[in-house]
């Protein structure tokens, strides 16, 4: 389902005015790729510098096999009977590649939401640390949710060749497992597309990913974002329990009269669950039959694009109290590289368990800070009782999007859930279909610990009457990293 093709394109023309009033033509000094007419839609079209002499110029860059005119148009500089052919004489040495930057050049950091249940702090106090070259030092952004990062000036004018990401010396959870890299344009004052994708970092500490970025693209200014936290965003908010103390003696309990039996506790109604239990009415619809794949059934569309899609990734579970429901969040990454191979998601089925009842299904971008929504459906119908014959899968069917960005899947079921399993689900594009799990929608009730499960201080005796209730303590979800380094070759700046 392709629902906001319209509104794409006519973005797509207004940025071509904006662009097209006031561009540089080829051969004329220029600062970044958007100077350059014709860019970002003809992606050959890019500012670089090719003679030192010269400084950088708008030029084409058509890659190899691509048709050309003269050897200009080449990125290879060797125009053959109409065609881009590699170059004549290949250098016996390679390149080097330098560092586009250091912790100098950071402009500022991009900051997302602050999570629920987390502190109310600052963003960050470490944006140096994003790109000082120490991998001992951390650069953490407190307000993560969605996508936290940095903008940077390079000092080094050279296109972008790769970008290296090290995690930090915190928990793993605190990773990112996405990221988009944006460039600046003067011309109109927004941010293009350079790359987006997954950030595949281990969970080994002070360890580097580095990711190739394609296309030679150059900007005065980039805006990097990390986003797909490891360990998601917590539903429930942690609570600090108050140690009670007998009122004799506050500075010295009491030890009861014989230690080795256990105390008698009475532990009132309103102590024994830390939230609210979920009610199994609010799961009566359907239930997903068959679960996974139904081999019975032939898909119209079987390609296998395992390696054409991204994952569907658990972003946030949150439960609203007043109208008792719980909203589960994936983040979805569309379009990971050009060409046909990387097809926009037209659908997708994720299945969960028990009998969940979809009240609303919402898919959003973040842009400028802000919710651009795409697709909204309030009625609870979205459950696929049969499998849909495109892929074979029952559940809760979704809708597909297009544009190169990440978007955010949310659900939302009556009641509360906010328990997951592993659940299947699949994707499709085009003529591709990638079937993978997920960690799902649990929709099978699970009564809380009861506090009196909770261990208590051997020895001490529980006052009821004077003990404090539970409080609410912040718990951090940020997203971290060691280092944030970008490439590109010394002799192009």
């Amino acid at each position: 389902m392709k629902f906001f093709k319209g509104l794409s394109l006519f973005m797509i023309s207004n940025n071509l005015m904006s662009s097209y009033a006031v561009c540089l033509g080829l051969y004329e000094s220029c600062k970044d790729d958007c100077d350059c007419c014709g860019h970002p839609t003809n992606q050959a079209i890019r500012c670089e510098m090719r003679h030192q002499s010269l400084g950088k110029l708008c030029y084409e860059g058509r890659s190899t096999s691509g048709p050309c005119s003269n050897n200009f148009q080449c990125l290879s500089q060797n125009c053959v009977d109409g065609v881009c052919l590699p170059p004549l004489k290949r250098p016996t040495t390679p390149v080097n590649y330098c560092p586009l930057g250091n912790s100098d050049d950071v402009v500022t950091a991009v900051s997302g939401k602050l999570p629920k249940c987390a502190c109310d702090k600052t963003a960050t106090e470490s944006l140096s640390y994003a790109m000082d070259g120490d991998l001992s030092t951390d650069y953490t952004n407190f307000h993560s949710k969605d996508y936290s990062g940095l903008i940077f000036e390079p000092s080094l004018k050279a296109p972008i060749r790769s970008m290296e990401i090290c995690t930090s010396n915190q928990d793993a959870e605190n990773d990112p497992l996405c990221y988009r890299v944006e460039g600046w344009c003067e011309d109109d004052s927004s941010y293009a597309l350079v790359q987006h994708g997954l950030l595949p970092l281990p969970t080994a500490r002070q360890q580097c990913k580095r990711i190739v970025i394609g296309g030679r693209q150059s900007y005065s200014r980039y805006r990097v974002q990390l986003g797909c936290r490891r360990g998601g965003y917590v539903l429930t908010c942690p609570s600090n329990p108050t140690e009670p103390t007998s009122p004799s003696n506050p500075t010295e309990p009491t030890s009861p009269s014989n230690p080795s039996e256990p105390t008698n506790l009475s532990i009132p109604t309103e102590l024994t669950n830390q939230g609210p239990s979920c009610d199994p009415s609010k799961a009566s619809c359907p239930s997903v039959i068959p679960k996974g794949k139904d081999e019975t059934c032939t898909p119209l569309h079987d390609g296998d694009g395992t390696n054409a899609f991204s994952e569907f990734m658990p972003h946030s579970i949150d439960y609203d109290d007043v109208k008792d429901v719980t909203v589960h969040t994936y983040s979805f990454l569309n379009k990971i590289g050009k060409g046909g191979n990387f097809p926009d998601l037209s659908h997708a089925v994720l299945q969960y368990v028990g009998a969940c009842c979809v009240s609303q299904v919402r898919v959003y971008a973040i842009e400028d800070g802000k919710e651009n929504v795409y697709y909204t459906s309030d009625s609870p119908g979205d459950h696929l009782e049969s499998p849909k014959p495109t892929v074979c899968m029952s559940g809760i069917d979704l809708p597909g999007v297009e544009g190169a960005q990440t978007y955010y899947y949310e659900i939302t079921v009556n009641g509360y859930f906010p328990t997951t399993a592993t659940v299947d689900y699949v994707l499709k594009g085009g003529l591709l279909v990638k079937y993978s799990k997920v960690q799902g929608i649990d929709c099978k009730c699970t009564h809380r610990r009861s506090l009196i499960s909770k261990r208590l201080f051997r020895g001490l005796p529980l006052d009821l009457e004077s003990r404090k209730r539970r409080a609410q303590v912040c718990d951090d979800k940020p997203v971290s990293v060691s280092e944030v380094k970008f490439y590109g070759k010394c002799n192009e700046g």
